[in-house]
């Protein structure tokens, strides 16, 4: 009787890590440029274009950016390349300043066993890669 508690006890743990729930993971990161709003704009057209990436521009984000006008943010997403179905994400915040424009990158990722979509083409969104792609991006602007 014991072992049947503790192996149904066990699922639910199981069942609760692998939702995603908890596993739902962001790193950010900040810097300034001395370029313009449409300069940053046309240097992320050109990244996005390299890096096979969907943009998105991102209309409304009720979680947070409360009371902070953004000129410019979008969503830049994609597929790894290879074997792999795993997806990459990073949300791009640009702010118009005085001398120039502060920017906020956003990877986004899911913990190891938050498992993969419902659907036969999209897999995990996975911190890791988004972190490589935000790295990428923070080194060309």
């Amino acid at each position: 009787m014991i072992l049947f508690l503790l192996i149904i006890v066990l699922l639910a743990i199981i069942a609760y890590l692998t939702s995603g729930k908890v596993n739902q993971k962001t790193e950010n990161r900040t810097l300034h440029t001395n370029r313009d709003v449409q300069e940053v704009a046309n240097l992320l057209r050109q990244i996005a274009n390299e890096m096979r990436a969907n943009v998105d521009k991102i209309e409304d984000d009720p979680f947070g950016k409360f009371g902070s006008s953004e000129d410019l943010a979008i969503l830049l997403s994609g597929e790894e390349r290879g074997l792999s179905r795993d997806v990459w994400a990073v949300q791009v915040y640009v702010a118009e300043t005085a001398n120039g424009c502060d920017i906020e990158l956003v990877a986004i990722g899911e913990g190891l066993s938050a498992g993969y979509s419902g659907t036969y083409y999209h897999g995990r969104i996975k911190l890791a890669s988004s972190r490589k792609r935000m790295n990428a991006i923070a080194a060309r602007l």
